[in-house]
Parts: C-alpha cells; structure tokens; sequence
C-alpha cells in the first residue's frame, strides 16, 4: 500500500491560501503561457481549476510549452490535466480541475465560463475581443487577466469587467488581428523562457487579487540587453469582495 502523501502548503501560507478563493479560476488557451500558468495554480493549490483550449499538441509546440514528446496528437486540455495530477500535490476531493475541449466565442462563452476569476491566453485578438464582450458587466466573473507574449517581451492586463471605464480603456487595445504583429501576439515565435515569466507575473496578479490588493492595470516587460518593466495603473476603485 502506498504512502498517503499529505499536502504541505507552508511555504506559501504568507501570500497565498487555497481557502482563500473558493470560486472557479478558469484558464483559456493552455498552450505556451496557460500550460505553465495552470502548472503554478494547481501547485499551490488552486481549489477549482477550468481548462479550455479546441487545440491538440504538435511537435512544435514542445520546445515552448508544457508538454512532453508523449503528448504530441493529443488534445492539450486532456494532456495537460494528466500533468497536473501527476505535479500537484492536491487529490481529486482537495482539488478539482475541469476540461472542455471547444474555443470560446461570445455566444457560448457564458455557458462554457464558470463564474470566477478568468484567464485569457488566447493567441487572437477576435477572440480576446469576443470573450470580454461576452463577460463585461457580469457580476459572476470577479476579474481577467489577458496575457500576451513575442520572443523578448510581454504584456499583462488585469481587469474588473464590471468597471465601464476600465474596460474602455482595455477595449482600445483591441486592435484587429491585421494590426498585431504576428510574433508579439505569439503566433508564430515564442520562447519558454518568456512564457514562464509570463505565466509567472499573471500568477501574482491572482494571488494580489486574492489579497484583496488593488492592481488593475497594463503591464509590458521587455527583455532585452537592458529590460525594462513599465506598468500603467487604471484609476483606482473600490475592490470587489470575494465571497
């Protein structure tokens, strides 16, 4: 009979609980920063986990993102829920994760969505448009965060979607896909390197969320031979109250 492992969570307790957030943190897109942002949430013990993503692995994707030679042909949310089991120290009855393979759109987003905290890590800004279109003044979704990533450099945004002014001022960086530049919005280039660091920093806005701390804002890191980090903080409001 094997060993009952115990959970030990006392590295963290100083900035982060799993019973301090009690509602669904959902993750859309799991390929080069979702993968590893759900790696860092099932690790400290994120009570409820949601992974969306239509995509399967392909030999391309191994270099930058969370999968193994294995995985390849698989559909990433059914491998990557398989990581997780086997790298979270949480059982089934402490922690639980749900799949859906389909993408999101604005018709169905409300449906496929559990109410919580929301990820957006989608490589098309059509989508990203669509999700926040389909969430913005909800009061079941506390806040998103969109992550975007090229080779050397990366933005965050965190938001209240019930906010008017705030969602404003994100919706104007909603430029077309046409616009984007192909590598910065992680279509075509991507390093696993940026892509932790990504995944990393969205973390610490869920875990500053949690915290009750105010951060709604845009933030860009560039690394280069002189990185530099330059984040732009949305007017300050009252931050919503997690039940």
């Amino acid at each position: 009979m094997s060993e009952i492992f115990t959970p030990d969570t006392s590295r963290q307790t100083e900035v982060f609980l799993p019973d301090q957030y009690k509602n669904t943190v959902t993750i859309i897109g799991v390929g080069a920063t979702g993968g590893w942002l759900a790696l860092n949430l099932a690790k400290m013990g994120v009570k409820k986990l949601c992974l969306i993503d239509n995509d399967v692995v392909e030999a391309h994707n191994i270099a930058n993102q969370i999968y193994s030679p294995s995985d390849v042909g698989k559909q990433k949310v059914a491998a990557l829920y398989d990581i997780l089991r086997k790298a979270s120290q949480f059982d089934e009855d402490q922690q639980e994760i749900t799949i859906k393979t389909c993408f999101v759109t604005e018709k169905n987003a409300k449906e496929t969505i559990p109410p919580g905290f929301v990820f957006v890590c989608v490589d098309s800004m059509k989508s990203r448009k669509e999700i926040v279109d389909a969430i913005s003044f909800d009061v079941n979704y506390d806040s998103f965060v969109d992550t975007r990533m090229g080779t050397n450099v990366f933005r965050c945004y965190i938001i209240d979607p019930k906010r008017d002014n705030l969602l404003q001022q994100y919706k104007k960086t909603l430029y077309s896909d046409e616009e984007a530049m192909e590598s910065f919005c992680g279509v075509s280039q991507s390093i696993v390197a940026t892509a932790q660091m990504l995944a990393a920093y969205a973390t610490w806005q869920f875990i500053d969320f949690v915290a009750k701390k105010i951060n709604q804002e845009e933030t860009i890191f560039a690394i280069s031979e002189y990185p530099s980090l330059t984040t732009f903080h949305y007017p300050s409001i009252a931050w919503p109250v997690n039940e």
